[in-house]
């Protein structure tokens, strides 16, 4: 049997919250619901997890928590990029110009085959009784 007073010093534990701590420092700004759906679409955001298990209850380091923050932040799946370009479309892309043109085509051509497959009914025998 080991001494207890050689033992290291054990490590303190780090400030961890559990969600009504999380839901007290957001005070109000989030419910309870709307915060447990938003960390099962969000476990991870920014190259780290947004919270961690302790058995069922979820658990918050500081570190967790900022990124918590920053992912309610930001509405978008991915995480931010100020690098990101974005810009407006203005019209159709040559590729897009193509398939309109194409679907017309096509449009037209069964259009016309309807039309020559339509029988005639009794234009023939209509204009032959009238020469007699």
């Amino acid at each position: 049997m080991t001494n207890p007073t050689n033992w290291p010093n054990p490590k303190p534990l780090p400030d961890l919250m559990t969600v009504p701590d999380v839901l007290e420092r957001l005070k109000g700004k989030v419910g309870r619901t709307r915060l447990l759906e938003h960390l099962k679409r969000t476990p991870h955001y920014n190259g780290g997890p947004t919270f961690r298990w302790w058995g069922k209850k979820f658990i918050f380091s500081p570190e967790d928590y900022q990124r918590l923050i920053e992912s309610m932040e930001c509405h978008s799946s991915s995480p931010r990029s100020s690098t990101r370009k974005t810009g407006l479309s203005v019209g159709l892309s040559r590729a897009g110009e193509y398939w309109k043109v194409r679907e017309q085509q096509t449009k037209n051509r069964q259009r016309n085959t309807e039309e020559s497959a339509k029988p005639s009914f009794g234009k023939n025998e209509f204009t032959a009784h009238a020469r007699l």
